[in-house]
C-alpha cells in the first residue's frame, strides 16, 4: 500500500496542576491531557481484491447478487476525512488512542450483479481507523521532538451500486440505508516522527511524518495545539 496523507489538526489539550517538590505525583510533573478535536486527513491506499455475495430485493421479489471490485479497475482509493483521539502526553511519554474515517473520493470501480439484470458500477467506499498511540518526545527550547508508534486495525469499505429498485432488504428502495458492504480488515502499524514549535505561550505548530510497516505506506502531518497552560506549566 502506497498511501500519503496531509492532516490539519486541532488539539485542545488541559494540563494537570505540576507536582511540588515536596510530593510524588503518580502522573508526573506537567501532565497533559489532550483531546484531538478535529483532522482534515487525505490518505492514498493500495485496495485489495474485494468481493461478496448476497440476497437482493426489489418491490416484489429478491434475487441473488455477486459484487467485487472489476477486473480492469485500479486498486487504490483516494480519501478524505478526519482524525480524533485522547492523548495523555508526560515530561517524556505520549501515549493514548486515536480513530479516523476517510470518505473515497477516487476510487476502485466496484461492479454489482444481481441476477437477471445488467451489472451496476460505483466507486464509493470508506475507510475506519482505530489505533492506539505510544511514543517519546523531548523538549529543547521552544521546540518539542519525538516519535509516535500507532498500532491499531483498518477497515475499508467499497460500497457497491445496486440495480434500480434493488437494495439488500426485503422491499428494496422502500426500505433506507440497506446497502452490501464489501470490505477488508488490514493490520496498521505505523511509526511517527515529530517536532512541535511554540509559536505562543498556548499554541505549538508542528509537523510529522509517519510509515505504515505492514502496507508500505506514508503520512504527512501539519498539526496545531492550543494548550490551557503556557508552555504546560513548566
Amino acid at each position: 500500500m502506497r498511501a500519503l496523507a496531509m492532516v490539519i489538526v486541532w488539539t485542545a489539550t488541559a494540563s494537570a496542576e505540576p507536582c511540588h517538590e515536596n510530593r510524588r505525583c503518580w502522573w508526573g510533573d506537567g501532565l497533559i491531557i489532550g483531546v484531538m478535536g478535529s483532522a482534515l486527513v487525505a490518505e492514498h491506499l493500495d485496495i485489495p481484491n474485494l468481493s461478496t455475495s448476497g440476497t437482493a430485493f426489489n418491490a416484489t421479489s429478491s434475487a441473488p447478487y455477486h459484487a467485487e471490485l472489476a477486473p480492469e479497475s485500479r486498486r487504490s482509493m483516494w480519501t478524505l476525512g478526519f482524525r480524533s483521539g485522547v492523548l495523555w502526553r508526560g515530561p517524556t511519554l505520549i501515549y493514548g488512542v486515536e480513530f479516523a474515517y476517510g470518505a473515497a473520493i477516487a476510487g476502485p470501480t466496484v461492479t454489482a450483479s444481481v441476477l437477471g439484470t445488467p451489472p451496476v458500477t460505483n466507486s464509493g467506499g470508506q475507510l475506519f481507523d482505530a489505533a492506539s498511540v505510544i511514543g517519546a518526545h523531548h523538549r529543547l527550547g521552544h521546540v518539542d521532538v519525538g516519535g509516535l508508534l500507532v498500532l491499531g486495525v483498518r477497515l475499508i469499505n467499497e460500497n457497491p451500486a445496486f440495480p434500480d429498485g434493488f437494495s439488500t432488504c426485503p422491499g428494496g428502495v422502500l426500505r433506507k440505508g440497506c446497502i452490501p458492504y464489501v470490505q477488508n480488515l488490514q493490520d496498521l502499524v505505523e511509526p511517527r516522527g515529530r517536532v512541535e514549535w511554540w509559536i505562543a505561550p498556548h499554541v505549538t505548530l508542528g509537523v510529522a511524518g509517519g510509515l505504515d510497516l505492514a502496507h508500505h505506506g506514508e503520512s504527512v502531518a501539519l498539526e496545531l495545539q492550543v494548550h490551557l497552560l503556557p508552555y504546560d506549566g513548566t
